[in-house]
């Protein structure tokens, strides 16, 4: 990764913080979203549904969009089998020491999961589907310290700015390995910027 690019990101966007950070273009609501999902997300909850339905619209259009609503879909899901759903979030978090090949394990399962709950309640529907994106999501609600948002797209425009070496892949060929590589070598570029 080049540094120098790096570092003339960052010294724009301190530059243009006032402009990046202002209420018209305000990027920070993803932070209110994860610091909302860790007030409301509740693991334990005795009404799971009751309780993943006051998270919805917490995450606005992070997760689900005018053409797909995959926490919706888990939202409805958690109707008819709460435990169920419960579960796929309890493995999918997991313990946060675990490596990233045990967490891209777990991402796959809950896709799985997923994938049979919308055949069993939605057969045929495309719209409540989730992805490796969607699934990281619910990862970095969770645990925002450690875990990172994944656009492929901005990924992968981003990466080729800064010349990252390592390859991303993308859809089913998605390496999450070399993406937190990267993300980390990122984090640490901040922390050495003045």
């Amino acid at each position: 990764m080049d540094k120098s690019i790096l570092n003339n990101l960052f010294q724009k966007y301190i530059d243009g913080f006032e402009t990046i950070n202002s209420p018209e273009n305000n990027e920070t609501y993803k932070w209110a979203i994860a610091y909302d999902w860790k007030e409301l997300f509740d693991i334990n909850a005795p009404d799971f549904a009751a309780m993943l339905y006051k998270v919805l619209p917490t995450t606005v259009n992070l997760i689900d969009n005018s053409k797909v609503e995959p926490l919706n879909g888990l939202c409805i899901y958690s109707k008819h089998e709460p435990d169920t759903v419960r579960e796929m979030f309890r493995n999918l978090f997991g313990n946060k020491e675990d490596d990233i090949d045990t967490m891209q394990s777990r991402i796959d399962h809950f896709l799985i999961s997923n994938e049979k709950l919308t055949d069993k309640y939605a057969h045929g529907s495309w719209r409540y589907a989730n992805a490796q994106n969607t699934v990281m999501a619910y990862i970095f609600l969770n645990d925002p310290e450690n875990n990172f948002l994944y656009k492929s797209t901005e990924v992968r425009k981003f990466a080729e700015c800064v010349n990252f070496s390592g390859e991303l892949g993308s859809g089913k060929t998605f390496n999450i390995k070399e993406y937190y590589r990267m993300c980390n070598e990122i984090v640490d570029a901040i922390k050495e910027y003045p």
